[in-house]
């Protein structure tokens, strides 16, 4: 019988296992990276976003985050822009074509939402996002806590 803690790291390991599988070869909807999805959501949701915020609101260095906007910007989905009065202050927005993949993007995602959720039986569902939402909650809190690399 196994122990409620090695039960849990099991089930975490196959999800997290599983949702890797998604980041395998780092494609996803149109052609994107998953870091670049990141940015068209954050920066979708935002509007418009300060360099530093958006690393920030992704979790990523300022050289990582400039390399992800490189890309896109050659692409022509975002746009950079100097803030006059202080030049090291840029902000980033998307453009009509990044707004266009953005809402494409949305519309995929739920729908691999919607899948997801219609194999989950319908008593079950609220229960199950609810629980999602606790464990999300208590990895943002126990996430410093882990071991440390060497």
């Amino acid at each position: 019988n196994k122990s409620t803690l090695e039960n849990f790291h099991e089930t975490l390991r196959q999800l997290l296992k599983n949702l890797t599988l998604l980041n395998r070869d780092e494609k996803m909807c149109y052609g994107l990276t998953m870091s670049q999805c990141a940015v068209l959501e954050s920066l979708n949701q935002h509007r418009q976003m300060s360099m530093r915020k958006l690393s920030r609101d992704l979790g990523l260095t300022m050289s990582t985050t400039t390399r992800i906007l490189d890309i896109l910007a050659r692409d022509k989905i975002v746009t950079r822009k100097t803030n006059p009065a202080d030049r090291r202050q840029v902000y980033v927005q998307l453009t009509d074509k990044g707004l266009k993949l953005a809402v494409q993007l949305e519309q995929c995602c739920r729908s691999y939402a919607r899948n997801i959720l219609n194999c989950i039986a319908a008593d079950r569902r609220a229960v199950i996002i609810q629980s999602i939402s606790q464990l999300t909650e208590a990895v943002k809190t126990a996430k410093n806590r882990c071991c440390k690399l060497l």
